[in-house]
């Protein structure tokens, strides 16, 4: 679902919102698990520098705290677009 958040990003690109990529239809109840790029890198890093792992899969978005909250991930997203960076 990181599409919703890139179609959703309306002001940035001065269009309305696209979720024409999306497979099925978008609606307000629907949930997802999202972890934003960072903290997902952090915790890649965290597991490989582990010194044993106890699991052969790890779910990165739960079970250790982010260290950007849904707010200040699409701050930074956005900003990091706004300096010209491509999608």
């Amino acid at each position: 679902m990181p599409r919703v958040a890139i179609a959703s990003t309306i002001g940035v690109y001065g269009t309305a919102p696209d979720f024409s990529a999306l497979r099925s239809r978008a609606y307000a109840d629907d949930g997802f698990d999202m972890c934003y790029v960072k903290d997902c890198a952090r915790a890649i890093a965290l597991l490989q520098l582990a010194p044993r792992l106890s699991h052969r899969t790890y779910k990165v978005a739960a079970g250790y705290q982010p260290a950007y909250d849904t707010q200040s991930a699409v701050a930074d997203y956005l900003a990091w677009l706004r300096a010209g960076h491509p999608r």
